[in-house]
């Protein structure tokens, strides 16, 4: 991702980044606002913002958070259905197609209801925005990365951590 297209996508400004002199929005999202300086987080519990300092940044971790009792269910299902099909008693074909749909409606369920966050660690303290997508989460980290090699800083270490529910 270059910094022109970073600065391109900035299309959703907020206020306090607007009362923030000289900052230039390089890059906005559902999760955070990245300028030249800052990170600026939203948080919806409170519904306020949060202000980081790129350089206070010194750990960037994305996280990940699955259903997993989902694609459980979905397998069983399709399992259920395979077996069904394949009996030679009774009607089993038209016995494993419920079996079946609900099997796929739920393997689409797990990928839809997937969430990413992004967790900033800025010295004792640790900061996670609120979950939107995974893209989401990939794209901040990647903006927060461009701006920080455009301005020449020490870019932060980031990870990435699944936390399956």
């Amino acid at each position: 991702m270059s910094l022109v297209k970073l600065i391109g996508e900035a299309g959703m400004t907020n206020r306090i980044v607007d009362a923030l002199s000289g900052e230039v929005v390089f890059y906005s999202n559902s999760l955070a606002t990245v300028t030249r300086n800052s990170v600026v987080l939203r948080d919806a519990e409170t519904r306020s913002q949060i202000i980081l300092s790129l350089s206070r940044i010194t750990h960037v971790k994305k996280v990940t958070t699955t259903y997993p009792f989902l694609l459980v269910i979905a397998t069983a299902s399709l399992i259920i259905a395979s077996a069904a099909a394949a009996s030679r008693d009774g009607g089993g074909a038209e016995a494993g197609i419920p079996f079946a749909v609900l099997g796929f409606l739920l393997l689409a369920g797990y990928f839809v209801s997937r969430r990413g966050s992004v967790s900033f660690v800025a010295g004792s303290e640790i900061v996670e925005t609120i979950a939107g997508t995974p893209a989401d989460a990939v794209a901040l980290i990647a903006a927060i990365t461009s701006v920080q090699t455009a301005a020449g800083e020490e870019q932060v270490v980031w990870s990435s951590v699944s936390d399956g529910r």
